[in-house]
């Protein structure tokens, strides 16, 4: 019996001390100085494909140019359509301005820095200028032809809604498509796209050029 007694007591004191030990362990990881989490890429590098197709595979690469950013456009809402395509004007242009006045090749423009929301439109621009060619080589300039039009089309019309496969011949013009929205609404989306449009020229503006032949 006392042995019984002993050992019960034995028990109820580990778990006592078990418990303890857990709500001082609670304590000190609340009382801990919370480490606040980044929402910037440290480092992101865009790459810069010079040159522009002509002849038959710079009409094909055109039309194929289009229709990538068309259908990808039409998978996301409005304001991701104006924010993106605003950002990509900016950038772009401003990329090219650079190359075109940088003394040696450029190949990529390193930036630091990066929110995560412009991070994420940069890559996607990166994205459509490869995944967007048909006979020829990337090239950003092309990108750039298809992303200003794509710009001045969605400000007057509204956002892309179709796939450019089913609007293809309407009106005249491949991948054309009309979509009711208000004029108030349709204003909001501009201001958007210009706000994005200056961000994106700046975030190219500080961006390091790198030489083709080197990495660092």
């Amino acid at each position: 019996m006392k042995h019984t007694v002993l050992a019960i007591l034995v028990g109820a004191c580990a778990g006592l001390l078990a418990f303890v030990a857990a709500v001082n362990n609670s304590r000190q990881k609340q009382a801990a100085p919370r480490v606040p989490r980044s929402d910037a890429s440290p480092s992101l590098v865009f790459q810069y494909f010079p040159g522009e197709p002509k002849g038959y595979a710079g009409y094909t690469d055109h039309v194929s140019m289009q229709q990538t950013v068309n259908d990808d456009l039409v998978e996301h809402d409005a304001d991701w359509q104006f924010s993106r395509i605003g950002f990509a004007k900016g950038f772009l242009r401003t990329v090219l301005r650079r190359a075109d006045r940088s003394p040696s090749a450029p190949g990529i423009f390193r930036m630091e820095g990066v929110s995560e929301d412009d991070a994420m439109t940069i890559e996607w621009i990166a994205r459509m200028q490869t995944d967007g060619i048909d006979n020829a080589s990337p090239s950003t300039s092309n990108l750039k032809s298809i992303v200003d039009g794509m710009a001045s089309d969605i400000a007057s019309t509204g956002p892309r809604r179709s796939t450019f496969g089913s609007r293809a011949g309407v009106d005249g013009r491949e991948g054309l498509e009309r979509d009711e929205i208000s004029a108030e609404r349709l204003r909001e989306l501009t201001k958007l796209m210009r706000d994005a449009e200056r961000r994106g020229a700046s975030r190219a503006a500080h961006a390091r050029i790198v030489p083709r032949q080197s990495r660092g």
